[in-house]
C-alpha cells in the first residue's frame, strides 16, 4: 500500500517527453505536473512518517532525486518569488530526509543483519553526494537561500526563519557526514563548497548571528566532517615539494662525494664514505683501503658519522590529494581559526556541562575540533605567525573548557565508549600541550598570557577529581587496542609534564598598578595602567605545590598502571618506531616513589627479559643503533635487576615477592592514605579501592608499619597498645563473668572500647602521626572525630586476644630479622678481616 502511494505521487510530479526540433533531432523534456505542489508535500508526510531504511531504498530504486527533485529545485530557483520559495523549502526538507546519515550499528533495521539492506543505503547515499557535487547551481540557490534569512534582524526572526536556516545547513552537514572513505568524493563536494563561498558564509556569523544552541552544533559538526581524518601538517606540508627537495638534496649529496673523488688522483688518493655494519659511515681512500686500514680509522670521530635517518626510506603518510584541494583546506581551515573558532568552542561548551548529556556526539565533534585546532596554532605559529591571530585561540584555553572535558571523559569511561575516550583524550593531550606553551618562559607571549596560563595550570593541579578520573582510565585500560594506548600514555605524559611545572615553579607573576595617573583639567577620567612582575614564590606556597603534584603523581604507583603501561610495551616493544620516552617517564617517576619493589613481578621481569634480547638482537644480529629512548630503557632494566639482586644477597627468600601480589601503593605515606576510612579519603582526593586487600597484604603491611615505628625510636607507642589490648581483654573477661555490663573510664556505653590516652605525646599519636593511625586502621580499629577530639575505637568484632597475639608475633618476626642482618653483617666483617689479613 505504501509503495503504491509513493509511486502514484512520484507520477504526479511531473514526465519526460520527446519534443522534435530541426533536422529531426529530438531532446528531451521535463513537463512538470499539474498537480506537482500537493504531490511534493504528500511525498514529505509520507517519508516523516515512514522515515526507515526500506522506503529511503525504495526511493533511491525509483530513481526520485536524480529524475524529479533536482529537476524541479532548478525549474524553481526564485528565492524572491514565494510560491517558488516554498516549492524549494519543501524540496530541501526532503532532501534532508533522504541524505541523513544512517548509523548501520544503531539502526533497529538491521536487527536481522539484512546485509543487502546496508549496501543499497550506502550506495543511495553515495550516489545523492555524487549528484549534488557535480551540480554547483543546486548548492548555490540553497546558499542564496540561507543568506536571505541570515539578512533578517535577530529581534525579527520567527520560528519558520529559524527552522529554514537549519534545514539548509543540515543539508550541507548531511552530504560532508555521507562516505567519507572516497576521500575524491568528498574534498570534491568540500572544494564545490569553497568554490560556491558556502565556507565563507558559515565563518560569517558571529556571536550576534548564532543564538541558537542547535544552529551552533550543526556548524560545528559541518567543520568536523571537512577536517576529520586530517593531520594539520597534512593541509600545511606539500609532499610534492618535499620530494622534490629531497631528490635535490640527494644530487648534491652525490655530487659531492664525485667531487671528493675528483680531488686528488683517483688511483691512490680517491676519497669513499664506506658504509660499516654498526650505521656509520667512514671516510676513507683507495690507498688505505688497500692496505687494509680502514678498521684502523673506524675509531677516527673526525672521519665518521652516522647513517642519517632522511636518506632512508620512510613510508608517505600524508593525504592523496591534489594541490588545489590542500590549499582549500589550508584557506578553510585558517580562516575558521580567525572568525568563529572562539565563539563556537564557547557556545556548544555552555549546553554541554551536564555531567551525563544524553547526546554525546556534540562534545566529540567538539573535542575533535578544538585538537585539530589548537594543533594547526601551534603549527602556525612556528611556520608563518601572520596568518592568524593567537589572542583569538588563546581565549578558549579556561577552566570551564577543561571542566567540560574532564567531565565527559568520566562519562565515556562510565559507558565503556573507548573510540570516544580516545578522541577526549587526545584533545586533553593537545590542551596540556598548549597551556604548556603558553606558560612557558621562553615562549614569545606577553605576561599577562603567561600568568593567565599559570593560574590555569595551578586550577587543573588543585582539581583532584578530575585528575583522579585520567588515573582510573588508565587503570581499567590494559585490555583496550594498541592506538588507544598509545593516545592514553601519551596524554598522561603531557598532562603530568605540565602540572610538574606548577612544582618547579619558583617566581610567580604579580598583576600590580602603575604609577596612578592624575587627571588632568580636560579629561575627568583616565584609566588606571597595570603590569605584570615577577616575584619569588613564598616558600610556604612552594611546599604546598609540591606537595600537592607528589600527591597526585603517588596515585600513579600502582599495579593496575603499571598492567596497562606493560600491555602496550608488550604488543608494541618490536615495533620500531616505538617511542620508549613516555614509558620511561612513567616508569621513573613510580621509581622514585617505591624504588623497585612494584616492578618485582614475575610477569614485569619476564617482559624485561624479552625485551633485553629484542635490543641485543637488534645490535648484534642487524647492526642497528639503540635510540636514545630505548638506551634508557636499559639502563632502567638494568637497575631494576641489579636491585633485585642486591635483595638476594640480603634475603634469599625475595624471590617469594616476585610470586605473591603486591600492595598498590608501596610507600610508607600511600599505605596511611590505604588504611584510612573512605569519608577521610574523599577529604585528601583519593578514592578507596573496590577490591578487597589480600590477607597477605594486610600481614605485610602491619610487618612494615611496625618496623618503620621501630625505626623511629617509637617503641613506646607499641608498648603502650599492647598494654591497651590487654586491659581490655582483661575487661571484657570480667564483664563475662559478672554477666552484667560494666562502665569503666577506658569503655563507653556500649561494648566497644575507646583508647584513652596518658599523656601528650600519646594523645599527638592518636591525631596527627601517619604511620601509627595507620597501624589502627589495619588492626580494625574505628577513628571518630567529634567535640572531644579524636578517639580510637575498637569494635566488640574483633577478637583482641588474637590481635595481641598477631602483634607479638609480628615483633619477634622483626627482632629475628634483625638479629639474622646482624649476624650476616658481622659474617661480611670477619670474611674482609680474612681478605685484608692474607693480602
Amino acid at each position: 500500500m505504501l509503495k503504491e502511494q509513493l509511486i502514484f505521487l512520484i507520477k504526479n510530479l511531473g514526465r519526460y517527453e520527446q519534443i522534435n526540433g530541426i533536422l529531426d533531432k529530438s531532446t528531451q523534456y521535463y513537463r512538470i505536473g499539474d498537480d506537482y505542489k500537493t504531490s511534493l508535500e504528500g511525498l514529505l508526510t509520507l517519508v516523516k512518517g515512514h522515515n526507515s531504511v526500506d522506503v529511503l531504498v525504495y526511493l533511491w530504486e525509483l530513481h526520485l532525486l536524480e529524475k524529479h527533485l533536482l529537476i524541479i529545485f532548478l525549474l524553481n530557483n526564485n528565492i524572491k518569488d514565494n510560491d517558488t520559495k516554498s516549492i524549494i523549502i519543501t524540496i530541501t526538507e526532503i532532501f534532508v530526509l533522504m541524505t541523513t546519515p544512517i548509523d548501520l550499528d544503531r539502526n533497529v533495521d538491521f536487527a536481522d543483519e539484512n546485509v543487502c539492506l546496508q549496501k543499497d543505503i550506502l550506495k543511495a547515499q553515495h550516489a545523492y553526494k555524487e549528484l549534488f557535487a557535480k551540480n554547483p547551481t543546486v548548492l548555490r540557490t540553497l546558499l542564496n537561500l540561507l543568506n536571505d534569512h541570515l539578512k533578517i534582524e535577530i529581534s525579527k526572526h520567527t520560528e519558520s526563519n529559524v527552522m529554514i536556516v537549519r534545514l539548509v545547513l543540515s543539508l550541507f552537514r548531511n552530504l560532508l557526514a555521507i562516505d567519507k572513505k572516497d576521500k575524491r568524493l568528498h574534498y570534491n563536494l568540500v572544494h564545490q563548497y569553497y568554490k560556491e563561498t558556502i565556507i565563507e558564509c558559515l565563518c560569517s556569523f558571529d556571536s550576534k548571528n548564532i543564538e541558537l544552541f542547535q544552529r551552533n552544533i550543526i556548524i560545528q559538526e559541518i567543520f568536523y566532517h571537512i577536517f576529520y581524518g586530517i593531520e594539520p601538517s597534512d593541509i600545511l606540508e606539500n609532499p610534492t615539494a618535499e620530494a622534490n627537495e629531497f631528490s635535490k638534496k640527494l644530487l648534491e649529496n652525490e655530487e659531492k662525494k664525485k667531487e671528493d673523488r675528483r680531488r686528488f688522483n683517483e688511483r691512490f688518493s680517491g676519497k669513499y664514505w664506506v658504509k660499516m655494519p654498526d650505521g656509520y659511515e667512514i671516510l676513507t681512500s683507495k690507498k688505505d683501503a688497500r692496505a687494509n686500514k680502514i678498521l684502523d680509522k673506524s675509531e677516527d670521530k673526525e672521519n665518521k658519522r652516522p647513517i642519517k635517518d632522511e636518506w632512508l626510506p620512510k613510508k608517505n603518510l600524508g593525504l592523496d590529494i591534489n594541490d588545489t584541494t590542500r590549499n582549500c583546506l589550508k584557506v578553510t581551515a585558517i580562516k575558521f581559526l580567525n572568525t568563529i573558532f572562539t565563539t563556537l568552542v564557547h557556545s556548544v561548551g555552555k549546553d554541554l556541562k551536564s555531567e551525563h548529556h544524553n547526546n554525546y556526539q556534540p562534545s566529540i565533534h567538539l573535542f575533535y575540533i578544538m585538537k585539530f585546532f589548537l594543533e594547526l596554532c601551534q603549527l602556525l605559529s612556528t611556520k608563518d605567525l601572520g596568518t592568524f591571530s593567537v589572542k583569538s585561540w588563546l581565549d578558549i584555553m579556561n577552566y570551564k573548557i577543561f571542566r567540560l572535558l574532564f567531565n565527559k571523559i568520566r562519562y565515556f569511561k562510565d559507558k565503556k565508549l573507548w573510540l570516544e575516550l580516545q578522541i577526549g583524550l587526545e584533545c586533553l593531550k593537545q590542551m596540556s600541550k598548549t597551556i604548556e606553551m603558553m606558560g612557558s618562559k621562553n615562549s614569545n607571549y606577553d605576561h599577562e598570557t603567561r600568568n593567565k596560563a599559570q593560574q590555569l595550570q595551578y586550577r587543573i593541579l588543585c582539581d583532584k577529581e578530575s585528575l583522579e578520573s585520567i588515573v582510573d582510565v588508565v587503570k581499567k585500560s590494559s585490555k583496550q587496542s594498541v592506538s588507544f594506548l598509545r593516545s592514553l600514555i601519551e596524554t598522561v605524559h603531557r598532562l603530568l609534564s605540565t602540572l610538574e611545572r606548577v612544582k618547579l615553579r619558583k617566581y610567580i607573576y604579580v598583576k600590580q598598578k602603575c604609577q596612578t595617573n592624575k587627571p588632568s583639567k580636560n579629561v575627568k577620567y583616565i584609566k588606571d595602567e597595570y603590569e605584570y612582575r615577577m616575584e619569588k614564590m613564598d616558600s610556604r606556597e612552594q611546599r604546598h605545590r609540591t606537595e600537592a603534584f607528589d600527591r597526585y603523581e603517588k596515585c600513579y604507583v600502582n599495579e593496575e598502571v603499571l598492567s596497562t603501561y606493560c600491555a602496550l610495551l608488550d604488543k608494541e616493544y618490536e615495533t620500531i618506531d616505538l617511542d620508549f620516552h613516555y614509558i620511561n617517564s612513567m616508569f621513573f617517576r613510580i621509581f622514585s616513589h617505591c624504588e623497585s619493589s612494584i616492578f618485582l613481578k614475575l610477569s614485569f621481569m619476564e617482559l624485561l627479559h624479552r625485551v633485553l634480547e629484542h635490543f641485543k638482537e637488534l645490535t648484534d644480529s642487524f647492526h642497528l643503533n639503540l635510540n636514545d629512548s630505548q638506551i634508557k630503557f636499559k639502563e632502567f632494566a638494568y637497575k631494576i635487576v641489579e636491585d633485585f639482586a642486591i635483595r638476594m644477597e640480603k634475603n634469599p627468600l625475595t624471590y617469594i615477592e616476585l610470586i605473591f601480589p603486591k600492595i598498590d601503593l608501596f610507600t610508607e605515606h600511600e599505605s596511611y592514605y590505604q588504611a584510612l576510612p573512605p569519608e577521610e579519603l574523599g577529604q585528601l582526593g583519593f578514592k578507596k579501592q573496590e577490591e578487597l586487600p589480600h590477607e597477605i597484604q594486610v600481614e605485610q603491611w602491619i610487618e612494615n608499619l611496625l618496623s618503620l615505628l621501630l625505626e623511629e625510636n617509637k617503641s613506646y607507642l607499641i608498648e603502650w597498645l599492647q598494654e591497651v589490648l590487654r586491659k581490655f581483654v582483661e575487661e571484657s573477661q570480667e564483664i563475662e563473668n559478672d554477666e552484667e555490663n560494666v562502665v569503666t573510664k577506658s569503655c563507653d556505653n556500649t561494648k566497644n572500647h575507646v583508647i584513652i590516652a596518658d599523656n601528650a605525646e600519646q594523645w599527638d599519636a592518636l591525631a596527627n602521626d601517619e604511620h601509627f593511625m595507620a597501624l589502627l586502621n589495619l588492626l580494625k580499629f574505628k577513628k571518630i572525630i567529634d567535640e572531644d577530639g579524636v578517639r580510637w575505637i575498637i569494635t566488640e568484632s574483633v577478637d583482641l586476644l588474637t590481635l595481641i597475639d598477631k602483634i607479638d608475633m609480628k615483633l619477634k618476626i622483626i627482632d629475628l630479622k634483625k638479629k639474622m642482618e646482624e649476624k650476616k653483617e658481622k659474617e661480611r666483617d670477619l670474611k674482609k678481616r680474612k681478605i685484608e689479613e692474607e693480602e
